[in-house]
C-alpha cells in the first residue's frame, strides 16, 4: 500500500471514529433526556393528583357552606353563594399556576439547560421562553396565562449564550408574586423586592 494510500485510509479511520464517538455522545445524552422526561412524567401525575384532591376538599367545603345555609331551593342571585363559587374557582386557578411554576417549569428547564448545551438560550428569538420545542417552558407560560389575570413573564439574560431566566406572575390569592428561576427558586416573593432582577435570579 503506497504512503498516499495509508494516510486516505488513516484520515477514513479516523472520521470513522469522530462520529462514532459524536453518535455514541448524542445517545447518552439522549437517555438522559428520556429519563428526564419520565421523571418529569411522573411528578405531573403526583401533582395531578394532589391537585384534583384539593378540588374535591374544597367542593366538599363549597357543598357544606351551602348545606349550613339551611335554604332547600337556593335562588341563583343569591351573593352569598356567588361568592363562594367565585372564591373556590380563584383558588382552584391559583392552584393551577402555582403548580406549573413550582412542579413543571423547574424539571423542563433542567432539560432544556442540558439539552442545549449548558444555556438557557442564544438568543432574544431562540431561548427557553420563546422556543416551540416539548424541552422548552413556553408550553406551561400558555398553561400559566390561561388561569392567571395577568401573562406570566418569561425573560432570559441578554448576554448569550443565557445562563440564567426568571419567570413571574402575580399570585391571586397571595400578595406578591410566584417567581421561578434557573437556581430552583420557585415561590413566592414581593412585588417590589429589590433582590428579584429580571431575567437573573429571583432573590
Amino acid at each position: 500500500m503506497s504512503k498516499k494510500s495509508l494516510i486516505i485510509w488513516s484520515i477514513v479511520l479516523l472520521a470513522a471514529v469522530a462520529v462514532s464517538l459524536y453518535l455514541n455522545q448524542k445517545y447518552e445524552i439522549q437517555k438522559q433526556i428520556n429519563k428526564k422526561k419520565e421523571t418529569l412524567t411522573y411528578r405531573q401525575k403526583i401533582q395531578a393528583e394532589n391537585d384534583t384532591e384539593k378540588m374535591i376538599s374544597q367542593t366538599n367545603d363549597l357543598r357544606n357552606k351551602i348545606s349550613n345555609l339551611g335554604i332547600p331551593v337556593l335562588p341563583v342571585n343569591n351573593q352569598e353563594i356567588e361568592n363562594i363559587v367565585t372564591d373556590a374557582a380563584v383558588k382552584a386557578s391559583d392552584a393551577a399556576i402555582k403548580s406549573n411554576m413550582q412542579q413543571a417549569i423547574p424539571p423542563t428547564a433542567e432539560i432544556y439547560f442540558d439539552y442545549h448545551h449548558g444555556n438557557f438560550g442564544v438568543s432574544a428569538s431562540s431561548n427557553i421562553c420563546v422556543d416551540p420545542s416539548l424541552d422548552s417552558i413556553k408550553q406551561w407560560i400558555t398553561s400559566i396565562d390561561k388561569y392567571s389575570k395577568t401573562p406570566a413573564k418569561c425573560v432570559v439574560s441578554s448576554s448569550f449564550p443565557a445562563k440564567t431566566f426568571t419567570v413571574t406572575v402575580p399570585s391571586l390569592v397571595n400578595d406578591g408574586l410566584y417567581c421561578t428561576d434557573q437556581n430552583g427558586f420557585a415561590g413566592i416573593i414581593a412585588t417590589n423586592s429589590n433582590q428579584f432582577v429580571v431575567g437573573e435570579k429571583c432573590k
